[in-house]
């Protein structure tokens, strides 16, 4: 996945990865909802992280309102892909910034956990 990350063929080839990976470890009623605005010197860039009954699914700009939204530099971004920086790091130092709900964000941990191998597949390009 060579592709800009939030173009529509990276939204696509995402939600085709998610599909995959996320089946079977989705288990909540409640849909949860994520913002991630990612910025670089080329612009802005964000898509929404929906996570529901049916799996999980990458949705392209700000239409979904979201209750809780994260913005992280792309440099930041490919520091998370390949470990060179826990998100923890990441949000201690700044890095990572929360809006929003930040109990609705960790009450989804087990959610978002069960998803972190397909997130993890997806920021690498996988």
């Amino acid at each position: 996945m060579g592709e800009q990350i939030g173009s529509k063929q990276w939204i696509s080839d995402s939600n085709e990865i998610l599909s995959r990976l996320s089946s079977g470890i989705i288990e909540t009623q409640n849909n949860f909802c994520i913002e991630v605005k990612f910025r670089s010197e080329g612009g802005n860039t964000s898509f929404s992280l929906i996570i529901g009954p049916h799996g999980a699914r990458l949705e392209a700009g700000t239409g979904i309102k979201c209750r809780v939204s994260l913005l992280v530099d792309r440099r930041v971004a490919a520091e998370l892909s390949d470990g060179s920086k826990t998100i923890a790091e990441a949000i201690s130092n700044g890095d990572i910034k929360i809006n929003g709900n930040i109990n609705e964000l960790v009450n989804a941990g087990d959610l978002l956990a069960g998803l972190a191998k397909a997130l993890g597949a997806i920021l690498s390009g996988e």
